[in-house]
Order: structure tokens, then sequence, then C-alpha cells
């Protein structure tokens, strides 16, 4: 089957968030859900694509099941028991957490170690509540967020902690970046595209791969006069071709479909768009996938700036 036809093909019984499941496995998923809650003694309530539960005799709360989905569609199922049990020992042991973090927060020094900047979807917003929330817009269609990084969980730095440290938001993001920076980098890979062009894609396991999109530059030193396309479909890759000659055309026929595909599979999906990335910022460069076509509509600013100005290769 075509990629679009995977994610484009009828299936009338599964919700649009957890499209590329076949039926019997979305049956599965939640099913194995609901087995893990009940094992736990757990209260909890099913959503669409959401579950609101709390461990025995604890609060409850509400838990995504997008990305805890996608881990399990990219496993065997006879690993599905355990990926999910992993899930909530997490979840719900991230509320100790918190509060032993509280105290550590009254100061900047005492958390400095573990911010880091991580991008997400912009739903996260939504998500979280933007007042409760520190982030910043890199792009159309991203959110870079100050987080902790914690040894059992990832999270959102609360809005009334930064307030609290005083200091300015964007020596906070710059900590963050610093502290992303300073881990060993992700391995990156070349893959040829055919007529000479290349794509290169970083990717690992670590949740902060995608940030490495932040400072493409540190990727591309001077080879780059144009600048380069990038995507980060999902938490653990970035997808990136220096923009040197016409040959961009071919990456960009390329990088569309690829990351469409990408971020649908998941996990930790961010953006299905490709952007230009030129000297440290990013714009968005529209395009459109359906179940016939692919189609790319670049913004005067790239057309002016970059396609009527590339050489032939």
């Amino acid at each position: 089957m075509s990629l679009l036809g995977r994610f484009f093909g009828s299936r009338d019984d599964v919700p649009a968030w957890a499209r590329f499941f076949p039926p019997e496995d979305y049956r599965a998923f939640l099913g194995a859900v609901e087995n893990d809650l009940r094992r736990r003694g757990a209260s909890f309530e099913m959503g669409d694509g959401t579950v609101r539960a709390g461990p025995a005799g604890g609060p409850a709360a509400d838990y995504g099941l997008l990305n805890l989905a996608q881990v399990c569609h990219a496993s065997p199922r006879a690993d599905w028991d355990a990926a999910i049990a992993l899930h909530f020992d997490n979840a719900f042991s991230s509320d100790a957490e918190a509060e032993a973090l509280d105290g550590r927060a009254r100061s900047l020094e005492g958390v400095r170690s573990c911010l880091k900047v991580r991008l997400y979807h912009p739903d996260t917003r939504s998500q979280v509540g933007p007042d409760h929330l520190v982030h910043r817009v890199p792009a159309e269609g991203l959110v870079e967020t100050l987080v902790y990084d914690l040894p059992g969980t990832i999270r959102t730095v609360p809005s009334d902690h930064a307030r609290a440290w005083g200091r300015p938001l964007d020596e906070l993001f710059e900590i963050g970046a610093a502290n992303v920076r300073a881990e060993p980098r992700p391995e990156v890979q070349r893959f040829d595209l055919g007529q000479g062009a290349s794509c290169s894609a970083i990717a690992g396991d670590s949740f902060f791969v995608a940030s490495h999109a932040l400072f493409l530059g540190d990727y591309l030193g001077g080879s780059a006069p144009f600048g380069a396309l990038v995507s980060v479909p999902h938490r653990h890759a970035v997808l990136f071709h220096p923009i040197v000659d016409m040959r961009v055309i071919l990456a960009v026929n390329s990088l569309i479909p690829v990351t469409f595909g990408m971020y649908q599979e998941g996990p930790g999906s961010i953006s299905e768009s490709i952007y230009w990335w030129k000297e440290g910022r990013l714009l968005r460069l529209p395009s459109k996938v359906s179940a016939t076509s692919v189609t790319f509509e670049p913004p005067d600013r790239f057309v002016e700036e970059v396609l009527n100005r590339l050489p032939e290769p």
C-alpha cells in the first residue's frame, strides 16, 4: 500500500486521532489500556483519545493516549502490555516528583541543570493552558517550551516558577538550549533522493532530538548560503536539506510526504509541515497532502530570496 493510501484508507470505525490503527488493533489497544488500569485498581474513564485516571486512592488526571498508541503501533502486539505498564508507571509516579521539584525550584540554581527546551505541537498550549506554560513560538505550527528533564519524567515548567526566578525569558531559554546542546549529539544519517539531491536526518531516542532544529546551524556549518529545508515530524527526528541549488525542488517533493508519514506515525508528533531555516529563524512553507496529491505553496519571501536566485545544479 502507498504511503498516502496507508493514512487515507477507509477506517470509518477508528477515530481520526488513531487512524494509523486497523480497527482490530485499535480495539486491542483500548482493551490493553483498560486491562492495565484495572490491574492497578485505578479509577478511570475513557474519552476520545484521552483517559481520566488515577492510581488507587489517588487523584485522577487527564492523560492523552496518542503518543502511547503510536508507540504500540510501532511495536509487536506482544510488547504492548509492557509499554502501557511503563507509561502509566511514569505517569502516576510524576506527582511525587513534582512535590520534590517544588522545593528545588524556589531558586533557579536549584533546577538549572535540568532545564531544557522542547518542541511541541501547538495543541500543547490548549491542553496545559497558555498561562501555565513557559513558551514561545519559533514559527507557525511550533511551540518551544521550557521543561524540567527529571529522572522519571519530563514536566513543563509552570509559569509561576519562572516568574519567581526574576530572570528574562530569553535567558531561561538560552539555559535550556545549552543543556540540550551539552548532551551527546544524536546520530546524523544521510539519504540519497536521486539526481544528486540528498536529505539528512538527525535521529535518536532522546525526547529532545527535535529541539536540535532550533540550532540547525551547528549541523550546517557554512555549507548552506540560502539556509535549509527542515522538518520536525516527531520528537525523535529532524529532517533537513541544505539549500545550495535547484535540487531543493527534489528535496521538497520528498520531504513533504515523508514528513507527513512520520508525523502520523509518531510517537510524540510535532508538525507535518516543512520549514525554511535561515540564520536561526524558521518560516513555515505551506503544503498539503491528500489521498491523491501533494501540493506546495511557497510564500513570496521564499520564492524571491531562494527559488529566484538559486543556480542550476
